[in-house]
């Protein structure tokens, strides 16, 4: 029900999202596999520092992992996809004659 709700309100909701929440999106993949490495690095550089309290290092971490996630994915993630779809895209006959030296 919730899926069907949610297709179902696609259309509304075309141009109506915001960019960076279609970009958190983007990077979801990447928060998923990246956010074990980095949001635990946080509170252990905040209690370096002398810093306990639990909610900055709930805010902290979460801050973190969202960058991270985003510059992985903007940097390494898109470019390869592009490239890898490129490579696709091309018939094998002309990547054949391309990779002949």
């Amino acid at each position: 029900m919730i899926v069907l709700g949610c297709v179902g309100l696609e259309p509304w909701l075309y141009g109506r999202v915001p960019a960076s929440v279609l970009m958190l999106g983007d990077a979801s993949y990447v928060l998923y596999l990246f956010h074990p490495l980095a949001a635990p690095a946080v509170p252990a550089v905040l209690k370096k520092i002398g810093i306990t309290n639990g909610l900055v290092s709930i805010a902290g971490g979460i801050a973190v992992a969202l960058t991270i996630s985003v510059l992985i994915h903007l940097l390494v993630e898109r470019p390869t996809n592009r490239a890898l779809k490129d490579v696709g895209a091309r018939r094998p006959a002309e990547a054949a004659v391309r990779r002949t030296p």
